[in-house]
């Protein structure tokens, strides 16, 4: 059987962050296969955070919002899925060194279907 990857990761960037804080990484993954696939995990090439997390921010009640750790996230078949402020994110807890505008890193999403997918020169922005 021939399988052809057709998940693709785009305009990927991170926010700065102090050194011991953390930061976050937002892109969109588009699916153009016709099955779903899942996002279970993901990492950082550089030696930049303690932890690297899948979160998503949710209405925690009286116009505040929270953020949780989720295990996974399902990218739809043919379909797109936007990890952007506000929604679903990679979190860089625990810096292990300051992130300044400028800054690049190297990202790694872990797909069930697709495999590791590395977005090389993630851009540290002010958004």
């Amino acid at each position: 059987m021939l399988f052809i990857l057709s998940l693709t990761v785009v305009d990927a960037w991170a926010r700065p962050g102090m050194e011991g804080g953390n930061s976050a990484v937002y892109f969109t993954v588009k699916n153009e296969s016709d099955k779903p696939d899942t996002l279970y995990g993901a990492s950082v090439v550089e030696d930049v955070a303690e932890k690297v997390e899948l979160h998503e921010t949710y209405d925690a009640g009286d116009g505040k919002l929270g953020m949780r750790h989720v295990d996974f996230v399902v990218v739809p078949a043919k379909g797109e899925l936007h990890f952007k402020p506000g929604g679903y994110h990679v979190m860089l807890i625990g810096l292990k060194r300051t992130l300044r505008d400028g800054d690049e890193i190297t990202l790694v999403l872990k797909f069930k279907r697709a495999g590791e997918v590395v977005i090389k020169n993630v851009k540290v922005k002010v958004e």
